[in-house]
């Protein structure tokens, strides 16, 4: 018997209220599996530490293709952290593209701030080893 989602999603905030994040994962658990995106990026919030840092990105990635632009704002932060940028932005650019004024004000100063160059990467006219391609201005 399936419960109604928006009870499990209040149960789980009932039970974040006490403190109680075992519960409160467990409830949020059962309305993700009833594809809620927003228990999903809750969840997400819930194990986002450094020794879980990898369970937290796999429910950001849920709800972000879920259309949840929490989730994509998020999944974008952690992405950037780890120095996948263009990905990052990709999601940025999805939730800009939903509407969400935070990602469009992202983006807005990602455009204006000069990028740096990375110690390793290849100068003008050099070969990219990654892609074989070479570097124009």
């Amino acid at each position: 018997m399936s419960q109604d989602v928006e009870t499990l999603i209040d149960l789980g905030f009932k039970a974040y209220g006490r403190g109680d994040n075992t519960q409160a994962a467990r409830w949020w658990r059962m309305a993700a599996a009833q594809r809620r995106s927003d228990a999903m990026v809750n969840l997400g919030l819930l194990t986002d530490n450094p020794a879980d840092r990898e369970e937290a990105t796999q429910w950001f990635f849920r709800a972000a293709l879920l259309g949840n632009t929490d989730g994509m704002l998020l999944l974008s932060g952690i992405l950037q952290e780890q120095g996948d940028h263009v990905i990052a932005q990709s999601w940025l650019q999805k939730a800009s593209d939903l509407g969400d004024p935070r990602a469009i004000e992202a983006l807005a100063q990602a455009r204006n701030t000069p990028r740096r160059m990375e110690p390793n990467a290849p100068k003008h006219g050099e070969t990219d080893q990654l892609n074989d391609l070479t570097l124009v201005d």
